[in-house]
């Protein structure tokens, strides 16, 4: 193996591993990006069931809440339901007995408000009330609400009461104090007509201590909005507060509960926010959590798959110069190929051209010899004189033309530009070269059935190496034949240009022609045959758009070489 053949080995194994790696890294990559987007949306699965969760224990709170006073609320309706007296002592007793079993925490107060004259016919309201004025504070019955003046009978709370059966309100203030009642009513059982309301009143400050139960993130904000969106309680009062009566300087914003829940949630539209709707109540439980500290891990994470991301990107494009370079390096052997291809086509020609060069330069000096003797005699006519220099002329251009076809073929052409031109005069060019072989091997070659006007798309340089590596390889095939002919032909078929060029052997078998255009592979004995004549052909071929083929249905052995039609648009040569 040749040194030049070590190195391009080499070269072609550095190559594949750099493509290997190049692919790995180019996985790593995509595995590191689904990797980041899966981590991404599990944090964000776990973020949202973090959030889900408290709101759930949010929501689970405020149902025990309202269940104390719910089963408060259902035990007086029994009571009332139930008593046909009209003691009004008892009636206080048994208020007073219901408030003392309720939690303090949890219930401000009860009251039993019965509709007018209901109680008593001869007292039109009946309202007694008892309550706490703080958790462990001595209970206060009071009948302060059943003035005239207050009339209860026409309050909202009462009336909203006396349609629904039974409600939860909004926080509202009475007197200075501020409210969140549950309202039932209870009925005439034989009658089945409503007799009054029971509420049973509980603290607006509870609200916010059930917040502040909950564990949460420190940058957690938790909010209770009432059936209207206002709040209820919020985890950060004061902050709510200050940015609420930052936003509207113009209004006199005393109380939590005179925020909205657009400036609730004002600033925070970047921020991860879950809501509950608890129906029954009306009211809507929301927590609104800082993206960077519930996606903490996920950061963390990220950094390691940005390193590793970073890491693979330099691999994929470390490896994407190699293979560059590489390429580059296989372009540079396949042109030294192609060089060394031409070279070993005109060095078998080289011979032959010499001695087509030798003969009528021999002419040319005999002609000059012989006008010396005439002018040394002076026996020098001008008859004489003009045939002889007649013939010098006309054997200096038969050189020429050899030289000129010499340096046609012999040029680099890869670089040319693609232009129409003649196939007559390529393959003009290209007999100049071969003509003094074919006569050494007494080959016949016929170009008749070329067309003068037939044009291609090509660089003619390169045709013509195709067509100088296929007559070399005819002449080599039928060397030992006892017919020995070589036809070239030209025609146009659906727009692509067909120059066949035939030779009398009898084609090439069956299992030589599926390889016969492969690298490297060649019938010539060892030393007589690169194996890339036809493989560098046929690239050729392509590279014009066209291709190289062997007619495997035609007699003779007969490679067609197609290319692109002239047109109009490109330059002719």
């Amino acid at each position: 193996m040749t040194t030049s053949s070590r190195q391009g080995e080499k070269e072609r194994t550095c190559f594949h591993v750099a493509l290997i790696s190049w692919a790995l890294a180019a996985l790593g990559m995509i595995w590191a990006v689904s990797f980041n987007i899966s981590t991404y949306h599990t944090a964000m699965l776990e973020a949202r069931e973090y959030q889900k969760d408290k709101a759930q224990e949010m929501a689970t709170q405020l149902r025990s809440y309202f269940y104390v006073a719910t089963q408060l609320a259902e035990s007086l309706q029994v009571f009332v339901e139930h008593y046909e007296g009209h003691d009004k002592k008892q009636i206080e007793q048994y208020l007073d007995y219901f408030l003392a079993s309720a939690p303090p925490n949890f219930i401000y107060g009860t009251g039993i408000w019965w509709e007018p004259f209901a109680f008593d016919p001869a007292v039109e309201h009946f309202g007694p009330y008892a309550y706490r004025s703080e958790p462990g504070a001595s209970r206060i019955l009071t009948y302060e609400w059943n003035t005239a003046a207050y009339d209860y009978h026409s309050q909202f709370w009462y009336r909203a009461a006396v349609s629904e059966e039974v409600m939860v309100t909004d926080p509202y203030l009475d007197k200075g104090v501020a409210y969140i009642s549950l309202m039932k009513t209870f009925h005439d059982l034989k009658t089945g007509q409503k007799k009054g309301v029971i509420s049973v009143d509980m603290v607006v400050a509870q609200m916010q201590k059930i917040l502040l139960d909950i564990k949460t993130r420190p940058s957690d904000i938790l909010m209770i909005l009432g059936k209207t969106g206002h709040v209820i309680a919020h985890s950060a009062p004061e902050e709510l507060m200050k940015q609420a009566r930052a936003r509207h300087p113009e209004l006199r914003i005393e109380r939590m509960l005179d925020v909205g829940r657009a400036d609730a949630m004002a600033g925070h539209e970047e921020h991860l926010t879950h809501s509950n709707a608890l129906t029954r109540l009306g009211w809507t439980v929301v927590i609104i959590s800082q993206p960077d500290e519930l996606l903490a891990d996920y950061h963390k994470s990220r950094l390691v798959i940005a390193l590793a991301a970073g890491v693979y990107l330099m691999i994929v494009m470390l490896g994407y110069f190699t293979i560059c370079y590489f390429l580059r390096s296989l372009e540079r052997q396949r042109e030294n190929f192609l060089y060394t291809e031409k070279m070993a086509s005109l060095g078998e020609m080289a011979g032959s051209i010499a001695h087509e060069i030798n003969n009528p330069l021999a002419i040319i000096q005999g002609a000059a010899q012989k006008l010396q003797i005439r002018l040394r005699h002076e026996e020098l006519n001008r008859e004489d004189l003009k045939q002889t220099v007649h013939m010098i002329l006309k054997t200096s251009e038969r050189i020429a033309r050899i030289i000129r076809s010499l340096r046609f073929v012999a040029r680099d052409g890869s670089t040319d530009p693609f232009v129409n031109t003649s196939i007559r005069s390529i393959v003009d060019e290209t007999l100049a070269l071969c003509d003094s072989r074919l006569k050494n091997e007494n080959v016949c070659l016929d170009a008749s059935a070329v067309p003068v006007d037939l044009s291609c798309v090509c660089r003619g340089v390169q045709i013509s190496q195709v067509l100088i590596n296929l007559i070399n390889n005819a002449v080599d095939a039928i060397r030992d034949r006892p017919e020995k002919w070589i036809r070239i032909e030209a025609s146009l078929q659906a727009g692509m240009i067909r120059i066949a060029v035939t030779d009398s052997g009898p084609g090439i078998p069956k299992e030589l022609a599926d390889k016969i255009m492969k690298p490297f592979f060649t019938t010539k004995g060892v030393g007589k045959g690169t194996g890339l004549g036809l493989s560098i052909s046929r690239g050729i071929a392509h590279a014009h758009g066209g291709d190289l083929e062997l007619d495997e249905g035609s007699p003779h052995t007969r490679f067609v070489l197609v290319l692109p039609q002239a047109h109009e648009s490109l330059q002719t040569a």
